[in-house]
């Protein structure tokens, strides 16, 4: 499960740092500072996710594979958004692939829990109305001893009658 997590973090990862390459690139081409370099170091980069630099590639493979990143040695040594980046990053596309993969593995584990639960539902009611079936079936018997018992002591039953009334012999 871990694998599995740690897969769709790197989503999430992505998201994070395309959204900062990205706001650096419309900084830097927007020249709100004068004193901004294209591109954020690896030093920074590496502070922002909380990762290592094995993590890094892994995070950044994709990107480098989409042509959304690139590598940067001019001012310093790091990475930079391209345009089709920043398009990336304002449609939210790593972080949309987040979500939608937590959405399927919930709906995959609701899959899988929904049919247990009701099966145990279901094997606590039937128990249930086992011993409820048990327990009139008892109070049945005793009613019916009852009801033998005072056929017994009837007046007009064979065991009480000592002569037949209407036997003509």
């Amino acid at each position: 499960m871990k694998k599995y997590i740690s897969f769709w973090n790197l989503d999430y990862k992505r998201n994070i740092l395309l959204g900062l390459l990205s706001q650096n690139r419309i900084d830097y081409t927007s020249r709100k500072k004068r004193d901004i370099k294209l591109g954020v170091s690896f030093d920074v980069i590496l502070s922002k996710l909380k990762c290592d630099k094995y993590k890094l590639e892994e995070i950044t493979s994709e990107l480098y594979e989409e042509k959304e990143i690139l590598y940067t040695d001019v001012d310093h040594k790091g990475l930079y958004a391209t345009n089709k980046g920043v398009v990336s990053s304002k449609n939210n596309k790593y972080k949309k692939k987040y979500e939608d993969l937590w959405i399927i593995m919930l709906r995959n584990i609701s899959q899988i829990l929904i049919p247990i639960i009701s099966l145990i539902i279901t094997f606590y009611i039937i128990a249930k109305d086992e011993k409820s079936t048990d327990i009139k079936l008892q109070e049945l018997k005793e009613d019916l001893l009852n009801q033998i018992e005072k056929v017994k002591y009837h007046p007009n039953t064979e065991y009480n009658m000592k002569t037949d009334s209407l036997n003509i012999e």
